[in-house]
């Protein structure tokens, strides 16, 4: 079991909602506690600032609404980005075997998982080989969507920097650490949010 079971998931909710500037509605805030279930249980988030920052990354990447359905907003704003390419079901796991399928990887989840190459990665390693490549929607799935935020998090999948590269025994650093997921995009932003969610995370604690 991971860290989170010591924290008052109920407690958690209600303190979040009544943050000012962080738009969750109370019917966001059950979204949210899917998300927190699934910190709750994940034996490898042992440092509650892990935890603040994977909440603080889920709101922005989601536009605060905790679903894993979240959809990347304008997905083809970059030239050559997300661009349809055929993928063939060479496993029948879409439908006939063989069927050609036209895809596209743009964000999809709590992290918004980019690239053809982080589909296949993070697939196999959740266990269902080119499942999720063949079949890019899967990763709207919550607990597929969780193990993209959390394995990539942890592993440093995404560009090579890891929540322990700045979130350490030695030094925390909520700001550098938006390069485990899109560079400085919006780091003083999650940076606020995490310092924030990590404070109400010790506020609940049981």
């Amino acid at each position: 079991m991971g860290l989170l079971p010591k924290v008052n998931p109920q407690r958690f909710r209600k303190f979040y909602i009544k943050q000012k500037g962080l738009g969750l509605t109370v019917t966001k805030s059950e979204e949210l506690l899917v998300f927190f279930n699934f910190l709750q249980t994940d034996p490898d988030i042992q440092d509650i600032r892990w935890a603040a920052y994977m909440l603080a990354t889920a709101h922005k990447e989601t536009s605060c609404s905790f679903k894993a359905a979240a959809k990347e907003i304008l997905p083809k704003q970059i030239p050559g980005y997300a661009t349809a390419i055929p993928v063939k079901d060479t496993i029948g796991c879409r439908g006939p075997v063989n069927a050609t399928y036209q895809n596209e990887y743009y964000g999809r989840g709590y992290v918004q998982l980019t690239h053809d190459r982080n589909y296949k990665a993070i697939g196999k390693a959740y266990g269902i080989g080119d499942a999720l490549y063949i079949n890019p929607d899967r990763a709207y799935e919550p607990a597929i969507a969780y193990f993209a935020a959390s394995y990539g998090m942890r592993n440093g999948s995404y560009t090579g920097h890891s929540l322990s590269t700045h979130i350490n025994g030695k030094h925390c650093n909520y700001k550098l650490a938006r390069q485990i997921i899109n560079g400085s995009n919006c780091d003083m932003e999650i940076a606020q949010i995490a310092t924030r969610t990590e404070m109400l995370l010790r506020l609940c604690v049981k």
